[in-house]
């Protein structure tokens, strides 16, 4: 009899907690981020005869994502996106070309996210997340001494990023405003070929993006 009253009490119990969670929540959602995509130097650790630590420098770039996810309760949510994001490559120390090479990532990542609501239309929000990113390089023509590597490869890293932000509620369903990414994403290894069609290695350093988007978010 006594077990029979645990178990009867945990499975209110239980069933509470659901109640109030699906009280709280709020639903699912779908978002569009789009905007700009600045990425760090990256170190070189292996590419043609280029020395150990020399620098990769890029131009200001571009970044899409979108995702979706439940809002839990008024306060967090969780959820996932994917995209791109890449930039154009502006210097290879010790190159000669690079030409219109670039690096980009195509990150899939589950998100938690933290929203701090108030009697206003602006409302604060902070996240994390985690997952893998599919990260390229694209090289036409780059050259070093007499090397000259042209192709294309990708490789699978872990990635993580962290998040913050700002939206403006339109009406219930509906809100835009401005967020702020940083995307880290583990040393990635590519194969390309030179103009011999031999397979060269190139490896970098982690690489490591800050993004400024507009966010569109509709809940449903």
């Amino acid at each position: 009899m006594k077990r029979r009253i645990r178990l009867s009490g945990c499975a209110c119990i239980g069933g509470a907690l659901t109640f109030a969670l699906a009280a709280q929540g709020e639903g699912p959602f779908v978002k569009v981020e789009v905007g700009t995509a600045i990425t760090e130097d990256v170190t070189i650790t292996e590419f043609l005869s280029l020395p150990q630590g020399n620098k990769i420098e890029f131009d200001p770039g571009f970044r899409f994502a979108f995702g979706g996810g439940y809002e839990l309760t008024d306060f967090l949510a969780i959820g996932g996106e994917t995209g791109i994001s890449y930039n154009y490559i502006d210097n290879i120390q010790g190159a000669s070309s690079e030409r219109d090479s670039s690096i980009g990532n195509v990150p899939l990542l589950g998100n938690i996210i933290l929203k701090f609501p108030n009697k206003s239309r602006l409302m604060p929000y902070a996240g994390a997340g985690a997952g893998v990113s599919f990260v390229w390089f694209d090289a036409h023509t780059i050259q070093a001494g007499p090397d000259l590597v042209d192709g294309a490869d990708s490789d699978t890293v872990f990635a993580w990023q962290v998040f913050g932000g700002l939206k403006y509620e339109i009406n219930p369903t509906m809100s835009v405003g401005i967020g702020y990414k940083y995307l880290h994403a583990d040393s990635p290894d590519w194969n390309a070929e030179d103009d011999f069609g031999t397979e060269i290695s190139f490896r970098t350093g982690h690489i490591e993006t800050h993004a400024v988007t507009f966010v569109f978010t509709m809940k449903f």
